[in-house]
């Protein structure tokens, strides 16, 4: 077929409706599937729809959906129709006020069920709100269009767009100007599809299985359009997560995915059972888009994969694609983005004269996939075309056959994991914050999103304000990924000598720049990195120390590398023994190496700051997940269950006061809980609440949804994982019955780990075993090595013990979750002994295929997180369902 005939998106689909009306176009996860003639009839009827409502070509219609077959067949029916603008739909008000402000759309479209600030904003500027209402009970409908009242009728005739219609409104980036306006056509985005479908040869037995959000321009050029172009189908998941990764290869017998670097890296490394179902996939490319590949990666994933890696090199306003790698046996050249498929590329000199191949200059770009220009902006038109040219804003260099290689970047965007994000847009929302005199937000390297968010802060005369302070002041406003992870208050802005403040150089001025030899910052898989600096010299041998590992480079994980709760507590006091600086045991989550710790050591300005609500996992767009420490105190053996949940569920800790050994320690029960109350209130004031605690820290949770209860506020989930309620047992008389306790529980301990053992694999057991030893014998020296430094740890353990066990719930007026693992033996008590009867509305029992001592431990604890990721995957469902939020 000759893509180029077809320049509206509506006839390439109709296309393949005249061909192979019964083939597979779409699938979703809970079984659906949808044929060309079927999607061709759902886009027909969303377009009437419009129709009826006078919105056709030319009028504007914002999508805020999930991810999903609904927002999919959308996409494609209002850019077949109309103008589609799909927005983030983990904005906050003030971004959707900005963004619905500045495009002006005659309509909104939201799935029904879900709450959305869009929803208020909308009301406010008087803009028509639809509901898509899904339908998977109808037949061959997947959704309706719904009113204020009953269900539209499309009465009004089909009509759809022409080529110079504009399909798709985006926004991009600026670097001291708000976002700009990217209106796409219909011949661009058909232009860049038929370019994505002779650079990966897709055919009609081509399966894509799409994990990547729809609101980028990606979603529905490569990862919709393309392959339904060529009669091909596509897979279409919530998000990425490595956890179903597998299981969508299995199921869905996929061809080709693609995903930014930071979800390939999750890939690199293969269970024996995912190797296996790898190398049964008929998976023939992976496509790595968004951000650069480092080689070592690229060569690493094609290796495990046994696939080529495509890269490629796009931006929103080329509708996205200009240059892509070769599939075999086409020529790879390393450190290449690959050669044009039909956009005419040259590189400019500072006199905007054409520069011969091989040297440096502005990347330009011309061809049927490049916008014409920006909306309503004369003045950005005018820095970013010349000569019929567009700048990319990029540097680089084209070698005598064409090929495109990449040395920087002109524009001062974010590049965050491939999420772009405008730094003027940060400036203003730290601006308004009363405190604030000036802001700047740039980019700061990090070792595998590529880049992340900094910001230098002056606040005014008198003014005290903290980072943890301004960043809970910026998360009403902005989504989580453009929140700034570092912030330095300083007197003064650096500047150059005109006066000006020079973003691009700012981590580099202040001391933020990762040390590499590569012009790309390694992921954390990357090989064996040396200290340097006397810091990481020094931190480098107390690691080496601590973990009993002579070779230790500077991004190795700590978690990764063996470490755990008692082996922190000895790391962190040898540290301020040697540096007089004292950290709290919850910065090895947001600085797990030598180097980001190294960083901490060296800012003069630092200075920790106690909080019991801990960031494990902070980022993603769900509701977050608030997890209760144990006897202990501290929350790091959490650090592996929130690794495997999904990258868009929050995950933060509750770790007990007391732990630094300067804040007072709460010794009644009920003032512990309120304590963690107001800690998840203050940074999510309403419910519904989703949280839980292991061991001990169940019943936290138990007397926390209490109080929450109490105070009017909604409990989503309460999840209790291997939490007792049992009455005291009685103190053991004599040193003989202590004695003997000690040894039963010993040689239970043993039974626990042989029985856990006996579950696993061949491989899997040598690893299990190596650990556990490991972390024996790692106790016991702790314990020799850090007594003097374990006494206050040891004291707040037993005063937990102890106010744990006195506790007695009260009948609780909502439902308990209980992931449970298998008993020892019949005389053994279920873990949901106790809690029966307390919960009015029933107790719902999960269990786990491990024994008592391997819930939270590797490799089982990814069972664990499966089972509560469906928890709260199915909660979140339910709630938005009932209409709660």
């Amino acid at each position: 077929m000759n893509l180029t005939q077809s320049s509206t998106i509506y006839r390439l689909l109709e296309q393949q409706v005249e061909q192979n009306p019964q083939s597979l176009a779409l699938q979703s996860l809970d079984g659906r599937s949808v044929s060309y003639q079927d999607l061709l009839e759902q886009i027909k009827y969303v377009i009437t729809t419009l129709n009826s409502l006078g919105i056709g070509c030319r009028k504007r219609v914002v999508l805020v959906l999930p991810n999903g077959l609904e927002m999919a067949i959308a996409l494609l029916a209002v850019s077949s129709g109309a103008t589609s603008i799909p927005l983030n739909p983990a904005y906050q008000a003030p971004e959707f006020d900005y963004y619905l402000a500045d495009l002006k759309p005659q309509l909104i479209i939201v799935q029904s069920g879900i709450e959305s600030p869009v929803r208020d904003v909308a009301r406010t500027k008087g803009i028509q709100i639809l509901e898509l209402v899904p339908t998977p009970n109808l037949g061959k409908t997947i959704f309706q269009l719904s009113g204020d009242n009953n269900y539209l009728e499309a009465l009004a005739p089909t009509q759809v767009a022409q080529p110079e219609d504009i399909a798709l409104i985006l926004h991009t980036s600026g670097t001291t100007s708000p976002p700009k306006i990217v209106p796409l056509t219909q011949e661009n985005i058909c232009t860049s599809v038929d370019y994505v479908c002779r650079s990966l040869k897709l055919s009609k037995s081509d399966r894509c299985l799409n994990f990547m959000p729809l609101f980028h321009i990606g979603g529905l050029v490569d990862l919709l359009l393309a392959p339904l172009a060529v009669g091909g189908s596509v897979v279409c998941t919530s998000s990425f997560s490595r956890a179903n990764f597998f299981e969508w290869l299995e199921q869905f017998q996929p061809t080709w995915f693609q995903g930014v670097p930071t979800m390939l890296y999750e890939l690199l490394e293969l269970d024996a059972t995912e190797k296996q179902i790898v190398n049964n996939s008929p998976l023939r490319l992976i496509r790595s888009v968004a951000a650069a590949l480092p080689d070592t990666a690229r060569n690493n994933l094609a290796a495990v994969f046994n696939v080529p890696i495509i890269e490629t090199y796009g931006m929103t306003e080329a509708a996205p694609l200009i240059t892509s790698s070769a599939l075999p046996p086409g020529i790879h050249k390393p450190g290449s983005v690959g050669k044009s498929l039909g956009t005419q590329i040259a590189i400019l000199d500072e006199a905007d004269q054409i520069l011969p191949s091989g040297e440096i200059g502005e990347i330009v770009l011309q061809g049927k996939n490049i916008i014409p220009g920006y909306e309503n902006n004369p003045q950005a038109n005018a820095k970013s075309f010349t000569q019929g040219w567009f700048r990319t804003g990029d540097r680089g260099y084209l070698d005598e056959e064409g090929y495109l290689f990449l040395t920087g970047r002109l524009k001062e965007m974010i590049n965050r994991g491939g999420e772009k994000i405008t730094p003027w847009e940060i400036d203003q929302v730290l601006l308004a914050h009363p405190g604030v005199s000036q802001a700047v937000s740039f980019p700061i390297p990090h070792r595998s999103l590529g880049e992340d968010v900094a910001a230098v802060v002056v606040l005014k005369n008198n003014v005290e304000l903290s980072q943890g302070e301004l960043i809970k002041f910026a998360q009403t406003r902005l989504a989580d990924f453009k929140l700034p992870k570092k912030i330095l208050f300083l007197a003064d802005i650096p500047k150059n000598a005109i006066g000006k403040t020079q973003r691009l150089k700012l981590s580099e001025q202040l001391g933020l720049t990762l040390k590499t030899t590569s012009t790309t910052i390694r992921p954390s898989t990357a090989t064996f990195v040396p200290p340097t600096g006397e810091t990481e010299l020094l931190l480098t041998k107390i690691w080496s120390a601590v973990l009993g590992i002579q070779q230790i480079g500077i991004r190795d994980n700590f978690f990764d590398l063996g470490g755990h709760s008692l082996l922190a507590i000895l790391l962190f006091a040898q540290i301020e023994k040697e540096t007089g600086k004292k950290l709290p045991l919850a910065s090895l989550f947001q600085a797990p190496t030598i180097e980001e710790l190294g960083r901490l050591l060296r800012d003069q300005e630092w200075s920790p700051h106690w909080t019991s609500l801990v960031p494990i996992r902070p980022g993603g767009s769900r509701r977050p997940f608030f997890c209760v420490h144990g006897a202990g105190g501290h929350v790091l053996n959490y650090y592996s269950l929130s690794r495997y949940l999904s990258p868009e569920q929050p995950f933060y800790g509750l770790q007990a006061q007391g732990l630094d050994g300067k804040h007072p320690v709460h010794d009644n029960f009920q003032d512990l809980a309120a304590h963690y109350v107001k800690e998840m209130r203050e940074f999510q004031p309403e419910g519904p609440y989703f949280f839980g605690g292991y061991c001990g820290g169940g019943k936290i949770a138990f007397e926390m949804a209490q109080q929450l209860q109490a105070q009017g506020q909604e409990v989503g989930l309460l999840a209790l994982f291997n939490s007792y309620n049992l009455p005291k047992a009685p103190p053991a008389k004599s040193f003989v019955d202590q004695l003997s306790t000690r040894v039963k529980s010993l040689l239970k301990d043993i039974e626990y780990h042989r029985r856990n053992l006996s579950l696993l694999k061949p491989k899997d057991k040598l690893t299990f075993l190596r650990e556990r030893a490991k972390w024996g014998q790692r106790r016991l020296q702790t314990r020799i090595r850090a007594k003097s430094e374990m006494l206050p740890l040891i004291s707040l353990h037993e005063l937990h013990d102890r106010i744990m066990t006195d506790y007695i719930p009260q009948p609780y007026p909502g439902r308990l979750t209980i992931f449970q693992t298998r008993k020892l033996n019949a005389s053994d008590h279920d873990s949901h002994v106790g809690w029966e009867g307390l919960a009015a509305k029933g107790m719902e029992v999960h269990e786990i295929p491990a024994y008592f001592r391997g819930i939270l431990v590797e490799p089982f604890v990814k069972s664990l997180a499966e089972q509560l990721e469906a928890c709260l995957e199915r909660t979140e469902e339910q709630k938005q369902s009932y209409g709660h939020y």
